[in-house]
């Protein structure tokens, strides 16, 4: 027997794993270029086929070669697809095949030999390897996929001094409230907290979080820097009762681990506080990114919206959790992509999204209502008119192709953008959220092509 012109030995007792017909048919097929039935004679092999053509991949022309790749991709036989896209050199296809596979490794390695580093380090996030993710984040000079792989891994602290050197204040403090009290990094957190509530005149909290800290955090004690900065707080908020119970405290813990009981005293132990602060200096030294050197940092007091000290927002962030689209989501997902929201506003006449510019991402719409207007004609086309809890751009987020319309303030307009890098970095590495987010895509359009429906009719 023989495919495409090659011999192939038999499997097993003698007897040939396909009929020589079936293997001539589809060799025939495609050197007539036809694909779709050379793909109908492959599948009636039952996966028998797969094995012995991609075995004689290396002794066929490169025209074969082509159009055996092509044959596995079109019947979906991933697992020989991608390794034979890759040995064209098409690499980039050949990464898509492997994450349709479900090797994520050998798509990362595809991706980064594209220089496609973003897509790569969402591969090894999928593979389970967050190290290599953040090192492709870090040289593809993404700080916001590199803080969405962060806290994925509930690395709440290390994600929290890249919000610091970005400029989100308020990010980073919902991250250190998430420090759990087991971490050896709590004590840490609880004294930035602490310092960012001094800074927004919130001092008796920041006093308040710091004795709740000592109190349940026997490690606390122990931290010179942390013991220095409670004992001082106290004594400029005029609290000797305060001074009085911590110095107690302090000494009942020292005591208790069999060291010496004066406060501040850090000889022969090793501080957490001390490698903590160094990471933090050295993470303040790298450059800011470039869309955000010359940015103002707005005074916006970032314990606005806690509900209680010590804990984060109860209820889901109502710019999200209104939205049909993302109102699916989990709360720690909606908290997530809440962070990366940029809020804008428009005047009443403004034109929000212009009609074929690229699309920035996902509009969020939150206050007042817009117009959707099909240019080209005279006078232009309305298809739509849109209010509070509708969202913008999700056509050109799905396809990357410019915006298939105008959409005008009719009034005074307030909403929130998630960027599409930021959307489609969450959605590629989250796949239970990315299944209810297209889901609620789907009917959002179907509902729209109805109503447009009804308006021609």
């Amino acid at each position: 027997m023989t495919l495409f012109g090659k011999p192939v030995s038999a499997v097993g007792g003698g007897s040939p794993l396909v009929p020589a017909n079936l293997a001539a048919s589809i060799r025939g097929r495609l050197q007539h270029g036809d694909l779709d039935g050379a793909a109908r004679l492959y599948l009636e092999g039952r996966g028998t086929l797969g094995p012995l053509l991609y075995r004689a991949f290396d002794e066929l022309t490169p025209p074969e070669q082509q159009a055996l790749a092509q044959l596995f991709a079109h019947t979906r036989d991933y697992a020989y697809a991608a390794p034979a896209f890759e040995r064209l050199g098409r690499r980039a296809e050949a990464a898509a095949l492997y994450e349709h596979a479900g090797e994520y490794v050998l798509a990362a390695n595809c991706h980064e030999a594209t220089g496609n580093l973003l897509a790569a380090g969402a591969a090894w996030e999928r593979a389970g390897k967050p190290a290599q993710a953040l090192a492709l984040y870090e040289r593809a000079r993404a700080p916001d996929a590199a803080l969405q792989c962060l806290v994925r891994q509930e690395r709440f602290f290390d994600a929290a001094l890249l919000c610091r050197r970005l400029g989100k204040t308020a990010a980073e403090v919902d991250l250190l409230y998430r420090v759990h009290t087991a971490s050896p990094q709590r004590v840490a957190a609880v004294y930035r907290l602490a310092e960012l509530m001094e800074q927004h005149g919130h001092a008796d909290q920041a006093l308040a979080a710091m004795v709740e800290t000592l109190q349940h955090v026997p490690s606390a004690a122990f931290e010179a820097s942390f013991c220095q900065r409670l004992l001082a707080l106290a004594q400029a908020r005029g609290r000797a009762d305060v001074v009085e119970e911590c110095t107690r405290l302090i000494g009942a813990v020292r005591q208790r681990e069999g060291q010496p009981a004066r406060a501040g005293d850090s000889s022969e132990m090793r501080s957490v506080m001390d490698h903590h602060n160094i990471a933090m200096a050295e993470e303040l030294q790298r450059p800011r990114p470039p869309e955000l050197a010359a940015a103002t940092v707005l005074p916006v007091d970032p314990f606005a919206g806690l509900v209680r000290r010590g804990a984060p927002p109860e209820a889901p962030p109502p710019g999200l959790a209104t939205v049909s689209l993302l109102g699916e989501l989990s709360f720690s997902d909606l908290q997530l992509l809440q962070r990366h929201c940029v809020p804008v506003s428009y005047a009443a006449g403004a034109v929000i999204m212009e009609q074929g510019a690229p699309g920035a991402g996902l509009l969020v719409l939150e206050r007042g209502r817009v117009q959707v207007l099909q240019m080209g004609t005279q006078p232009p086309r309305e298809l739509a008119t849109l209010g509070p809890g509708e969202t913008l751009g999700e056509l050109s987020f799905v396809d990357g192709a410019p915006t298939s319309a105008r959409v005008v303030a009719l009034e005074p307009t307030r909403a929130l953008l998630v960027p599409g890098h930021v959307l489609g970095d969450f959605l590629a590495t989250r796949d239970a959220a990315a299944v209810r987010v297209y889901r609620a895509l789907l009917r959002t359009l179907v509902g729209r092509l109805r109503a447009a429906n009804l308006r021609v009719t």
